[in-house]
């Protein structure tokens, strides 16, 4: 969503500043107060419709997550009497300089005294208000001393750099003693960790739900809420800030892609594709001429969902994934998918349900399908240890010749996982194991498979066109969706957090 420069909402949203509001509003619009920011609104929504009583936060610096969650906690001070509200910084001292030194955040945050009146303990960092609420800092590199921090909301700011004990060990089984208590965990990525683990397992990744790029996931768990903001498509920075960002000689492109675009490095030393790699291929786009098609499919044994990835030359034009191991749904969806594009050609995983995937296709006589099986014998036993291994090597001649290009973004991520490989005692190339993988992922890399399948399958298929450019032209011209959703509206009342 893009944000007029003229107009930059602004962060702040405690009603108490203005005398005209009372203490009960969520939302200030008298001056100097202005609007939320999107990602903002959809989470206080969750917060207020009882739909977050646990937070994940993956967004770019400078975003205002820290403001956000001050101002909220200061909310919930002002509505709960007698409650304690916890903030837990990266370190102790990371917190004063966060929080308590800086004359913008907490000084603005508070409210007006006339209208609530509260103290400072600077030693302690503590605001007591008069209704008996209190506010405190501690800093997450010291599990020891939150123990004993019982409180009505806690709020983990750079998740990611504290210890993890600090939750598991110490505050976990505080909140769980209390359902109406709330948890906010607030991050930039500091590569794969803690963080990253409980983010995924919020918005229900491990179960084949892609990640979300800007804004909430799609689907989340019962009582969590996880929302991921990259700088590029959020709107806070123009494209020129964030240019003048990337020519600065001091920030790396990793620096760059960690801090602004959200994303996980890795180290990817080991893997056949690297995210470098990726990011070079050429934009999709749609070719004038017949080309081989294939549809690939990975029915997942080790995974919870289905991943559907249809290429048609270089591109992959489509890709789905749905959870299902029913064999006839899934026959039924590759059937649907090839009345839609024209392709009459299927490779499948044929491991487990999806050698009678396989066998039901093939009851069709205009459909050529390929039954691939990983742990077979390459066509090259001296060079790679099994089919999947010389799946992903081939796979990777076609990033590196350009002959492919870029796929979906969490088929992206999901690739320099899957090719992680090793050399093995014969001096083979062999792939890490699917439990290795996921147990660095934090699911199975369904769709990384199913389109390293499709480009290994494609050499073996028959050309297709007519149809085929006829639907290209149609999911190019399709109007984009609002990643936000429908059911994001004006932070509302309710609950308290």
């Amino acid at each position: 969503m893009a944000i007029d420069p003229g107009s930059v909402p602004n962060p702040r949203f405690h009603s108490n500043r203005c005398t005209q509001c009372t203490v009960a509003d969520v939302e200030c619009h008298h001056p100097p107060f202005g609007q939320l920011f999107p990602w903002q609104r959809a989470w206080l929504t969750a917060i207020d419709s009882g739909r977050a009583r646990m937070s994940h936060i993956e967004v770019h610096r400078r975003a205002r997550k820290t403001a956000t969650a001050i101002n909220l906690q200061f909310r919930e001070c002002a509505r709960m009497p007698k409650t304690r509200h916890v903030y837990v910084g990266p370190t102790f001292a990371e917190s004063r300089r966060i929080v308590w030194d800086d004359p913008t955040m907490l000084k603005e945050a508070l409210p007006d005294k006339r209208a609530l009146g509260w103290r400072l303990n600077e030693h302690h960092m503590v605001v007591r208000f008069e209704n008996g609420s209190v506010w405190q800092c501690f800093g997450g590199d010291d599990p020891d001393s939150l123990r004993g921090a019982d409180a009505q909301t806690f709020v983990f700011d750079e998740w990611a750099l504290a210890k993890e004990q600090c939750w598991t060990e110490v505050l976990q089984p505080i909140f769980r003693q209390d359902k109406t208590r709330r948890v906010a965990f607030l991050y930039t990525p500091k590569g794969y960790n803690h963080a990253t683990r409980m983010f995924d397992y919020a918005a229900c990744v491990d179960q084949g739900s892609p990640l979300p790029v800007n804004g909430p996931a799609q689907h989340c768990r019962p009582g969590q809420f996880a929302l991921r903001l990259t700088a590029d498509r959020s709107g806070i920075f123009t494209p020129e800030a964030l240019q003048e960002i990337r020519d600065d000689p001091n920030v790396t492109d990793e620096e760059y892609k960690q801090e602004y675009l959200c994303a996980r490095i890795m180290d990817e030393e080991f893997a056949l594709i690297t995210s470098a790699m990726l990011d070079v291929l050429e934009a999709e786009r749609a070719r004038q001429k017949a080309e081989r098609a294939i549809i690939s499919c990975d029915p997942s044994m080790g995974g919870d969902a289905c991943a559907v990835d249809v290429q048609w030359g270089p591109q992959s034009i489509l890709h789905r994934s749905f959870r299902t191991r029913d064999t006839m749904r899934i026959v039924g969806e590759l059937r649907r998918i090839s009345d839609e594009t024209g392709i009459l050609d299927f490779i499948i995983d044929s491991i487990g349900i999806g050698a009678g995937i396989a066998d039901r296709l093939k009851e069709d006589t205009r459909y050529q399908v390929i039954a691939f099986c990983s742990s077979e014998a390459s066509s090259t036993p001296n060079r790679y240890a099994n089919l999947r291994a010389e799946m992903w090597w081939t796979a990777r001649e076609d990033v590196m010749t350009y002959a492919c290009c870029k796929p979906d973004e969490e088929t992206c991520r999901q690739i320099p996982f899957a090719s992680r490989y090793k050399i093995g005692s014969n001096g083979k190339i062999q792939i890490l194991t699917k439990d290795k993988i996921k147990e660095e992922l934090n699911r199975s890399p369904d769709d990384a498979d199913a389109w390293a399948m499709g480009r290994w399958g494609i050499r073996l298929a028959r050309e297709c066109a007519g149809k085929m450019m006829q639907y290209v032209v149609q999911q190019a011209v399709a109007p984009e969706t609002d990643p936000w959703g429908d059911d994001v509206t004006d932070y509302g009342r309710g609950a308290g957090w």
